[in-house]
């Protein structure tokens, strides 16, 4: 069942290839990105069922995929999200945020010509290929140390661990003074999130599918703020740059203060917010669904 599911995942990342070598629509290194985190979550959650000798070495290589790809993702977001803010400046604005979002342009057709030129290197094809190849071979007895658990078994076991490490964490987590900490649970969610999904299949959908939604809700919340972080970092690196080209105008530089405080207001609600989107996460109802999940009769094969 395992590796049904990641050869899927490899299907969707080299449907989406050529996609985003072309640079045609964001959510094609979007739709890939997500199969890619989704492998390397599966195989660093669910190692005790795979073959860990023979997996060992494809960690480092996804996560070298992930490090090469990440950065034209970041910038993806954060000129989309600069287009929306500069849409809700007044006509007479807009025009100054021009330089800015040219800066971003910049940057993103170089990250973008990285990430190309690494795709095109025989380090990309022979992961590609010795991971498929890995996915069509047969796994020895022994191989792995719960290879003959039922898979449902062990999949309900990892998404409870998660579950409470999640809570654990949360809620000794004050929002306001530990940026660091949210970064870290925002990471425990998506690994939560790759797991049920990975495995929703064996859990009935009246289960499943709520506890996806309440923490795909959290994980919004998250990664909304992380963003905001990000760029404002990023518009921060960026001032000096903008200021070095003696041609950008003054009415640039007033938009851009702007921006950062706008994106520093947003950030501040947000951390403000956190204890109530934490609690829709830490509620009753979800803590029942994670202690009584129980896969779908019939589904209880070794992994």
């Amino acid at each position: 069942m395992i590796f049904s599911e990641l050869k899927n995942l490899l299907r969707t990342m080299e449907a989406n290839e050529a996609g985003l070598i072309a640079d045609r629509d964001p959510e094609d290194l979007h739709r890939y990105r997500v199969s890619l985190r989704r492998t390397r979550s599966c195989i660093g959650q669910m190692k005790r069922s795979l073959p860990e000798d023979r997996i060992a070495k494809f960690k480092p290589e996804f996560a070298w995929l992930g490090s090469v790809t990440g950065p034209t993702r970041d910038l993806d977001v954060f000129l989309h999200d600069v287009k929306r803010y500069r849409n809700r400046l007044d006509e007479m604005s807009r025009p100054s945020l021009e330089p800015l979002l040219e800066l971003i342009r910049s940057d993103k057709r170089r990250a973008h010509d990285r990430l190309v030129a690494q795709l095109d290197t025989q380090r990309y094809r022979s992961l590609v290929s010795t991971w498929r190849a890995f996915l069509d071979s047969a796994m020895d007895e022994g191989e792995a140390p719960e290879a003959d658990r039922p898979i449902a078994e062990v999949a309900a076991d990892r998404i409870r661990s998660r579950y409470e490490r999640m809570i654990r964490r949360g809620r000794r987590l004050d929002a306001m003074n530990a940026t660091d900490r949210l970064h870290r649970l925002r990471i425990d969610g998506k690994k939560l999130r790759y797991l049920l999904e990975f495995f929703r299949g064996l859990f009935p959908e009246e289960t499943v599918d709520p506890l996806i939604a309440t923490l795909k809700r959290l994980q919004d919340h998250l990664g909304g703020f992380n963003d905001l972080l990000v760029q404002q970092s990023a518009v921060l690196r960026m001032v000096p740059r903008l200021e070095s080209t003696g041609q950008t105008p003054a009415a640039t530089f007033v938009t851009v203060g702007r921006l950062l405080e706008n994106l520093a207001r947003r950030e501040h609600r947000m951390r403000r917010r956190f204890a109530g989107e934490f609690d829709r996460f830490d509620d009753e109802e979800t803590c029942g669904r994670i202690a009584r999940l129980a896969p779908i009769p019939g589904t209880e094969v070794p992994a």
